[in-house]
């Protein structure tokens, strides 16, 4: 993104200095420290322009409309989160607070408007008897998972300090330990395709299967349409349950949490903690481009699976879910020549370096900063942020922090996608829910910049 000076804001402008700043403090212009001389501000270019378009302070229904699809104006109403003075909020409380405390249980509990005692209720009848069209779905309640449902987070991540690969050797994101596999119980390992979920190959990649189960669900789940809310709640439980097991290849957790289940399968139960921090601060991000496709399709009456799959079809874009794979290759490139080589590079090819720069947080990103917090970086990594808001003047983002996870704690490379469409999922369904229980449908219309008509 583009960053203006004072001077070039208020040229573009053709306002007082006192203007630009009542903007900044409205809200209508975002603002950031310049990290050449703090003393000074640097403002949105994309703000600055959109504002310079109005007349008199005043723009017609059908450029407020235009200017609110691209990081613009609210759109749309909604009850469930927010960005606020460089937080994000879920419900009214800080989402970095909920972090240190709370499981993606808990938040979809928060953000869906359900009580434990429903969830836990909606989960276990669903456990009982399988998705709808599905296999039998059993859960294996051997006594191997922890019937209280509660991980210890005394310890947290066993040794933090020595979790991370100081040494400056490759990447070994991809190569999660599988001797570690061997802890893993019988409900892990069970892989999906042999529990009657998917028709996909068994060498499908998450997306491949999680696309599969959706879809058969998207075309014989009931409409969202004209259902009360206990309903849509206990449907959710089960849609949620059906994306986290065809993305892991796994049966259902059954008491375990969601953050125990997806450190187990992957053989690094040490990061149970870390997994559980990064699906709470991905819960739920507003009016995202995923939600919003989300809402688009629940406006329409389509089943809350058909919602899920329009948000991960458009989670799956390299702009959205699959952002931490760019930070992964220019990493490549800074074990190569190093963080200062790599990044100049990567700007001379006109490049985006992905990880930096969020526009809803001009500040630097909270969440990535509460995960970071909880991490050992090795050097590369660390190198990489100095260079990047040096050079850019960016600080990491969420995507970044995903990728440090992937590699400090050795998961498989996919895991950043996996652990955002669980998370994500939790805040699609919260949008549907909503969606459906006091929404209409969502049908803008297009302004016609084409041929005259004849």
């Amino acid at each position: 993104m583009a960053w203006l000076t004072a001077a070039e804001a208020l040229q573009m402008l053709q306002v007082r200095p006192q203007t630009l700043y009542a903007n900044v403090s409205r809200k209508r212009i975002r603002a950031k420290p310049d990290p050449k001389d703090t003393r000074r501000s640097l403002y949105h270019e994309a703000d600055v322009r959109r504002l310079a378009g109005r007349h008199s302070g005043r723009r017609k229904d059908t450029a407020v409309a235009a200017g609110a699809i691209e990081w613009g104006e609210p759109i749309l109403s909604s009850g469930l989160s927010t960005v606020a003075q460089g937080r994000l909020f879920y419900r009214g409380r800080n989402a970095v607070e909920l972090a240190e405390v709370s499981t993606l249980e808990e938040i979809a509990c928060l953000l869906w408007g359900a009580r434990e005692l429903e969830w836990k209720a909606a989960r276990d009848g669903h456990a009982g008897r399988g998705d709808a069209g599905e296999g039998a779905g059993a859960v294996d309640r051997s006594g191997a998972a922890d019937r209280s449902g509660v991980v210890d987070r005394s310890g947290g991540v066993a040794d933090r300090s020595g979790v991370a690969d100081r040494s400056g050797a490759a990447d070994r994101s991809g190569a999660a330990d599988r001797s570690g596999a061997a802890d893993r119980t019988a409900a892990d390992a069970g892989p999906v395709v042999a529990d009657g979920l998917l028709a996909a190959r068994a060498s499908a990649s998450p997306l491949e299967r999680t696309f599969v189960a959706l879809g058969r669900r998207a075309a014989s789940d009931p409409p969202s349409l004209g259902r009360t809310l206990p309903a849509l709640q206990a449907e959710a439980v089960s849609v949620l349950d059906t994306l986290m097991r065809a993305m892991l290849n796994c049966r259902s957790p059954g008491d375990r949490a969601i953050h125990d289940q997806v450190a187990s399968v992957w053989g690094r139960r040490e990061a149970a903690d870390l997994v559980r921090r990064a699906l709470v601060l991905l819960a739920d991000h507003e009016l995202n481009a995923s939600t919003f496709a989300t809402r688009v399709a629940i406006s329409t009456g389509a089943p809350l699976a058909a919602g899920v799959l329009s948000g991960l079809a458009t989670l799956s874009g390299p702009l959205h879910g699959q952002a931490s794979l760019g930070v992964q290759e220019i990493m490549k490139a800074v074990r190569r020549v190093g963080a200062d080589n790599a990044v100049r590079e990567w700007l001379a090819q006109g490049r985006f370096v992905a990880g930096f720069g969020h526009p809803l947080y001009p500040a630097g990103d909270p969440r990535a900063a509460a995960l970071l917090a909880h991490m050992s970086p090795a050097r590369e990594y660390v190198d990489l942020t100095r260079v990047v808001e040096e050079v850019i003047g960016e600080k990491p983002t969420i995507d970044f922090a995903l990728a440090l996870l992937t590699h400090v704690c050795r998961l498989p490379p996919e895991a950043p996608l996996i652990i955002f469409a669980v998370a994500r999922c939790v805040g699609w369904l919260a949008h549907a829910i909503e969606q459906a229980i006091t929404g209409h449908l969502i049908r803008p219309r297009a302004r016609y910049v084409g041929p005259p008509v004849s």
